[in-house]
């Protein structure tokens, strides 16, 4: 019988963060996407232009929501912790909410007539 047959496989360290992806993460993944939802609420500008993405306090939740999902992902990062499977549905969640609004703003023509505002 071979050894590493029957051995369980061993489990590794996590990679350490760099600090560039710490200032990467943090800026791109928490402070862009909360700036952005803040300016947003203060000002209207979307809703002027083109639609409101947040018309009711759900969609402020929701929204917010993305930067509060990467923000624990970097914990987890400084901290060198395995994501846990809470952790998968809870990023799943987070590339959901931004490809929604991704679809909403990028769609060419802007003829996405459900989400179109009626003027």
């Amino acid at each position: 019988m071979n050894s590493t047959d029957s051995a369980p496989p061993a489990q590794s360290t996590p990679e350490p963060i760099t600090l560039g992806r710490i200032i990467s993460h943090f800026l791109f993944g928490i402070f862009l996407p909360a700036f952005t939802l803040g300016f947003e609420i203060v000002t209207g500008f979307s809703d002027e232009i083109y639609i409101n993405p947040i018309p009711s306090l759900f969609h402020v939740v929701v929204v917010g929501l993305v930067p509060a999902i990467l923000a624990l992902n970097l914990y987890r990062c400084t901290q060198r912790q395995f994501a846990s499977i809470r952790d998968i549905h809870l990023n799943s969640a987070c590339i959901a909410i931004t490809m929604v609004y991704a679809v909403i703003y990028l769609v060419p023509g802007r003829k996405v007539a459900i989400l179109k505002k009626r003027r």
